[in-house]
C-alpha cells in the first residue's frame, strides 16, 4: 500500500507534469506561477482520500477512495474547472493586457501584475490538487485490495 510520502511525491510530480501541458499558452511568467502551484496543489491532493477517510483499518478505502470520485476530479480538471477556469484565464489576460498597455512607470502596474498571477496560483492549486487526488485512487488501484467503484458496502 502506497504510504503518505508516496502519495504526496507522485501527487506533486504527476500534477506538474500535466499542469506544463495545461498551461502551454499561458505567457511565460504565468506558465511558471500555474507549474508551481500545481506542485503544491497536487501534494495536497495526493494526501487528500486519507485525510477524508484515514486508514484505521485495512479496508478504509470507501467513497473518497472510489474510482468515482477520482474519475470526477479528472473530469473537473480537464474541463478547466467548469466554466470558471475559462472565465478566470479570460480575466488574467485582460489584466496583462491592460498592464502591458500602461506605461513602465506606472504604479498601477504591480498591482495588475499581481491580480494576474493570483489567478494563475489559484487555477494552478485547483488543477494540482485534482490531478493529485486522481494520482492517489490510481496508485491505491494497484494495491491488493484495490478501491471500489463507488462506495464499499460495509455489514
Amino acid at each position: 500500500m502506497p504510504g503518505c510520502r508516496t502519495h504526496q511525491l507522485v501527487g506533486a510530480t504527476t500534477a506538474g507534469a500535466f499542469a506544463l501541458k495545461a498551461s502551454a499558452d499561458l505567457p511565460e511568467a504565468g506558465q511558471l506561477v500555474y507549474c508551481l502551484a500545481a506542485l503544491m496543489g497536487g501534494y495536497a491532493g495526493g494526501m487528500a482520500p486519507d485525510v477524508l477517510e484515514p486508514a484505521v483499518h485495512s479496508h478504509h478505502r470507501n467513497v473518497f477512495h472510489s474510482l468515482s470520485a477520482g474519475g470526477g476530479m479528472v473530469g473537473g480538471a480537464l474541463t478547466g474547472l467548469g466554466g470558471a477556469g475559462t472565465a478566470l484565464r479570460a480575466q488574467a489576460a485582460r489584466l496583462r493586457l491592460t498592464r502591458l498597455s500602461l506605461p513602465e512607470t506606472d504604479p498601477r502596474r504591480t498591482q495588475l501584475a499581481i491580480q494576474e498571477h493570483l489567478i494563475y496560483v489559484l487555477l494552478g492549486l485547483a488543477f494540482g490538487f485534482a490531478v493529485g487526488y486522481a494520482s492517489h485512487v490510481v496508485a491505491d488501484t494497484m494495491t491488493p485490495r484495490g478501491v471500489p467503484l463507488a462506495c464499499r458496502v460495509l455489514v
